[in-house]
């Protein structure tokens, strides 16, 4: 499964790990004072998303596109 990550400006990016998985890690990362959280976005690149400029995320099933 995929989560789409929204961000609070109206960008969005797809990766690759469950919605569950993505909000704790991007907490986790917070409370430590992380300014930026390492996933892999849908396509195997790193991306760096920075938790505090989140809006929201979602979960999305194998068929969506």
């Amino acid at each position: 499964m995929t989560t789409r990550i929204v961000f609070a400006e109206g960008a969005n990016v797809t990766v690759t790990a469950n919605a569950q998985e993505v909000k704790e890690t991007l907490a986790r990362d917070k409370q430590a004072g992380k300014p930026f959280t390492q996933l892999q976005e849908q396509g195997g690149r790193d991306i760096y998303v920075a938790a505090d400029r989140v809006a929201y995320i979602t979960a999305l099933s194998s068929y969506s596109t």
